[in-house]
């Protein structure tokens, strides 16, 4: 089994916050640890973080149950959402989702797509993946992580039909063993008549 390593890649995950970010954002960390992609990326941003088991600065960071924070607290002042996670990000991202509804902004999206290499060690996908992909415990797939960006924008897809927002932007880099995928997204209020 592989041990979790806190921010592995984080050339990557900053080179692709750094280019989208703006300093006029504010940002909602859900994962933010050891605060390696707050001090490299979101020091000058209106910030708030949150992890369950460690936070950088108890002055602008929590330690709690992200889902729970979520829950509790309205996530629509924020500009970005920050999901650096181990796995599988889909259910926390669709709470966000839900939460933000209707869409009435651009909201932008950074993602640590840990789903393959869940598959890769577990042999099955996460649940949200199997229910939105009508795939089984026992599924099967060659190569899954081959399919990695179809599986996620055919998730996104689906839930900005549901949710009524559209996306507006999208960019992706892989980890070196093509296991692990860090995405940006950003998602805008739907235009009156798209489904007229």
């Amino acid at each position: 089994m592989s041990k979790q390593v806190d921010n592995s890649n984080p050339e990557r995950k900053i080179f692709l916050r750094n280019k989208f970010i703006e300093k006029s954002d504010s940002v909602l960390d859900l994962f933010c640890g050891n605060g390696i992609i707050y001090k490299s990326c979101y020091s000058e941003n209106k910030y708030f973080g949150v992890d369950k088991n460690k936070v950088h600065n108890n002055s602008i960071c929590v330690i709690s149950d992200n889902k729970q924070f979520i829950r509790s607290n309205d996530v629509s002042e924020y500009d970005i959402f920050d999901l650096d996670d181990y796995g599988c990000p889909y259910f926390i991202m669709t709470m966000i989702l839900k939460k933000l509804s209707p869409i009435n902004k651009t909201y932008k999206f950074f993602i640590t797509d840990g789903s393959i290499l869940h598959y890769n060690l577990s042999g099955k996908f996460d649940g949200i993946i199997q229910k939105s992909e009508k795939l089984t415990a026992k599924s099967k797939i060659k190569f899954a992580g081959r399919f990695t960006i179809d599986v996620f924008l055919s998730f996104l897809n689906k839930s900005s039909i549901s949710l009524s927002f559209v996306l507006t932007n999208i960019y992706y880099i892989f980890n070196s063993k093509h296991s692990v995928c860090y995405m940006y997204f950003s998602i805008s209020p739907e235009p009156k008549g798209r489904h007229e």
